[in-house]
């Protein structure tokens, strides 16, 4: 059952990561760290604002993903 599945997973991939543009990758990453923003500002504490914030922010310039819900 093991090798079916990493069969399966191999194979998946194999068709999946040529579909992988790079707008589709930023798409996720935005997603992902908006994800991220929203549940720290969420958050009742402002240690997540001070230290989370600055680090979502320096990962979307050095991987060039802008944000497309700029709320902070």
């Amino acid at each position: 059952m093991k090798n079916i599945l990493q069969f399966v997973l191999s194979s998946m991939v194999t068709v999946l990561l040529p579909l992988l543009t790079p707008e589709i990758i930023k798409k996720g990453l935005d997603a992902f760290f908006n994800a991220i923003e929203e549940a720290v500002h969420k958050s009742d504490t402002k240690l997540d604002d001070t230290a989370i914030i600055p680090v979502v922010n320096l990962l979307r310039e050095a991987l060039n993903v802008p944000d497309s819900n700029p709320t902070n």
